[in-house]
């Protein structure tokens, strides 16, 4: 398809380019009507000016209605919502606004309010009777957005689903398609369609394709969906495993913050390769993380052989910390099995290695759990042409905290239980 001549035009107050004038004309006064508008977006786009522009739509025009705003992480929706006071803060709307729980309301008594999927089962209950946006719709798990979509089923509001794509796979891959198809009141607008040059240049995306890892490139940039063999871990579907064999336990910890963004989290896997528990947080202090941590040690503490607990940053004086607890309460066993583990490029890239030989050859097993399959699918590598390095991490608006226990947990595991041949491959590898 021939790309569209980039124009702009004023609307509602903003002025926007031609991609983001289509999305907003058929979203925007759509009360009433469960209309579904399906953005695929590249980056640098204006996809979150285009966003805020809707949503502030909806909160001036409709007196008393409540819009909404759902991203994968709490920093997300922050950002929205601090764009969004800032953009409207000298208008004299504003009648308050609540930073600790991100809500606006102007002094029409409409409302905003901005969620993150991290929030997970207290997302339930929500009634939305203006427009829902969901922002970066391919990191939202699929059961996140099972507890997101009734909020707009009573008042039939209108929904903005927004990403750059992902998998093809999941609820964001499905309703693109659905709106290709014109299935069910749904509208699918692909900007790939326009040209938008104005905002991405040649040369930026020249610079973006050499930094940028070739999923990377195609999926922001390009804003293509990627193959399921793109992916940094692979074959998790036939890696999926229950099991009760807690004997000779290898764990994993990767620290957090406890802020209510990135998580605290424990991965524990048996001899045989077998995940036996995972456990994460982010909604708790500094002691009371771990206080909890040293719970589930304790529990575990007859079978355990060796704890790695990462020492990067905050991992110091967490692990500082836990030792002290853990003397205090004669917990000796768990203290000489305790080691501090510092990752750097190159443990990650042998860690990394070692999880994909072992899902590949069927001898690593993971637990069902969401959160953990979700950012093991969306964990990305970056070459960097400068150095020659490449890194890993979640990509960009999800966490690693569970994927970095679970490498730090199996690569314990491998390197005590007297494997140095697969061990040497995977760092000739790495």
């Amino acid at each position: 398809m021939s790309k569209k001549q980039v124009r702009t035009k004023t609307y509602i107050g903003a002025k926007l380019f031609e991609w983001q004038k289509a999305v907003v004309d058929e979203i925007c006064d759509q009360r009433g009507t469960n209309k579904v508008v399906v953005c695929k977006a590249h980056r640098q786009a204006g996809k979150s000016y285009m966003c805020e522009g809707v949503l502030l739509h909806y909160a001036i025009n409709y007196p008393r209605t409540t819009s909404a705003v759902i991203s994968p992480t709490l920093n997300q929706s922050r950002n929205i919502f601090k764009e969004i006071v800032s953009a409207i803060y000298e208008s004299g709307i504003i009648k308050r606004k609540n930073e600790t729980l991100l809500e606006i309301e102007l002094i029409n008594d409409s409302r905003i309010f901005f969620r993150s999927s991290e929030m997970g089962e207290a997302l339930r209950g929500y009634h939305i009777d203006g427009v829902l946006v969901m922002d970066e719709a391919s990191y939202l798990p699929d059961d996140v957005v099972q507890l997101v979509l009734p909020w707009v089923q009573v008042a039939k509001a209108p929904l903005l689903i927004v990403s750059t794509p992902k998998l093809k796979t999941g609820f964001f891959f499905r309703y693109y398609n659905m709106g290709i198809e014109g299935t069910n009141n749904i509208v699918t607008i692909d900007w790939n369609d326009y040209d938008t040059s104005a905002l991405l240049t040649k040369e930026q995306i020249d610079t973006y394709r050499k930094v940028l890892s070739p999923n990377q490139f195609k999926s922001e940039i390009l804003g293509e969906f990627l193959d399921m063999e793109g992916m940094v871990f692979t074959n998790l579907e036939n890696n999926i495993q229950q099991t009760t064999n807690f004997i000779n336990l290898y764990v994993g910890i990767d620290w957090g913050t406890g802020k209510g963004e990135d998580y605290t989290s424990i991965s524990i896997f048996n001899e045989s390769g077998e995940m036996v528990f995972i456990d994460y947080f982010n909604d708790l202090g500094t002691f009371a993380q771990v206080e909890r941590i040293k719970d589930i040690l304790v529990k575990y503490k007859d079978h355990i052989k060796v704890i790695q607990a990462e020492d990067n940053s905050i991992g110091s004086p967490m692990i500082d910390l836990l030792e002290k607890t853990l003397k205090e309460d004669n917990q000796y066993t768990i203290l000489n099995s305790l080691k501090r583990y510092v990752t750097t490029n190159k443990s990650k890239a042998e860690m990394v290695a070692l999880v994909q030989t072992g899902l590949e050859l069927n001898e690593l097993k993971l637990l069902n759990d969401k959160m953990l399959i979700s950012q093991m699918t969306t964990y990305e590598a970056t070459y960097n042409f400068k150095t020659g390095n490449v890194s890993y991490n979640g990509a960009q608006g999800t966490h690693d905290d569970l994927v970095m226990s679970t490498l730090i947990a199996y690569e314990g595991l491998m390197k005590n239980k007297n494997n140095p041949t697969i061990l040497e491959q995977v760092k000739e590898i790495a």
